[in-house]
């Protein structure tokens, strides 16, 4: 009798464990099961398969159950051996592709994953982008400057297109996603061309940022019919600001004909750094402008402001910032 009383208290204790799991994608099923088998392929949904003169950047497929995440590939081969987007941990089914061009045909493929590894690729399907896709993007860079970070991109050419959206996320952001920080209905510098074949080059200077910060910044332009084409992303990594403003010794020291002035800030403001002779006159000033915390290099090439050779001798590199004034001697040898 006891016996009996033991084993239905276990079977209902494994009964209950089995029935409260979930479907979280980590390889349970949806009556409580584990799964030791990875997600089916997904079935695609569009564009349609086949489809021409696409003006949307975005596909998408249908759920699988027990995916995690999903794996994506697009690509102008069909063997994907080269591929425009590669893309895995997709938690949605639905992503904007970066970078298509007009008139372009592109394959593209979905695979689910979960705790039990990945799945098959569902089918290959093909579309075809419209001709009229506002613009060709030929190069798109980001680079820190001594004010802030440089944002520079280049067209080839451009249809009907208004302008462009530059966003940005950083890990000082605290998970709020994408920020527009510029675009073309407010800043004249992000107006499109219209329509043009000719090369266009485009820049914007982003200043509120701060040492030690990963920042990622992407491009979308804007046609004349409201479509939004999304570029791929860019990241910067800036490192920590110095603990204390400082100005290296330069290098080489004697010099001639050039030598290296590194100096180090540790935090934004005004900079200014000149050379003076052992008189106390200027003979050429190196930057004269705000900067950002960090570290930072010029050269000075033994001239002064007109370019004219300086004589040899010793001469006085003086840093200054709003609160400090750092000093160092350079002497020029002919």
């Amino acid at each position: 009798m006891h016996k009996s009383i033991i084993f239905l208290f276990v079977v209902l204790i494994l009964t209950t464990e089995h029935t409260i799991l979930a479907d979280t994608g980590s390889g349970v099923s949806s009556a409580g099961s584990l799964t030791s088998m990875p997600p089916a392929a997904p079935t695609l949904d569009s564009p349609a398969n086949g489809a021409t003169d696409v003006l949307s950047s975005d596909v998408t497929w249908n759920s699988v159950d027990h995916a995690a995440s999903y794996n994506l590939q697009v690509s102008t081969v069909s063997n994907f051996s080269s591929t425009l987007a590669d893309e895995s941990g997709l938690t949605g089914t639905t992503y904007t592709v970066p970078g298509l061009s007009g008139a372009v045909t592109y394959f593209w493929h979905v695979s689910g994953t979960n705790v039990s590894g990945t799945g098959d690729y569902s089918g290959t399907w093909q579309f075809t982008t419209d001709a009229s896709l506002p613009v060709t993007l030929s190069s798109f860079s980001a680079k820190p400057v001594p004010c802030g970070i440089l944002i520079q991109w280049t067209t080839e050419s451009e249809t009907d297109n208004l302008g462009f959206i530059l966003e940005r996320a950083s890990s000082f952001n605290n998970g709020s996603g994408w920020i527009i920080i510029a675009s073309y209905q407010t800043q004249d510098a992000l107006k499109g061309q219209g329509n043009t074949s000719q090369r266009t080059d485009y820049s914007f200077l982003d200043e509120t940022i701060q040492p030690g910060q990963i920042y990622t910044y992407r491009l979308s332009d804007v046609n004349t019919r409201g479509d939004v084409n999304i570029y791929d992303m860019i990241r910067i990594d800036l490192p920590d600001a110095p603990e204390m403003t400082v100005l290296d010794q330069p290098f080489p020291n004697p010099f001639n004909p050039q030598t290296k002035i590194s100096y180090h800030l540790s935090k934004p403001g005004f900079v200014e750094i000149n050379i003076f002779d052992l008189i106390g006159r200027k003979v050429e000033t190196l930057t004269n402008e705000n900067q950002q915390a960090g570290s930072y290099t010029l050269y000075w090439y033994g001239q002064d402001r007109a370019g004219n050779p300086m004589a040899s001798g010793t001469y006085l590199i003086v840093l200054k910032t709003d609160s400090e004034i750092r000093k160092q001697k350079a002497v020029l040898m002919h």
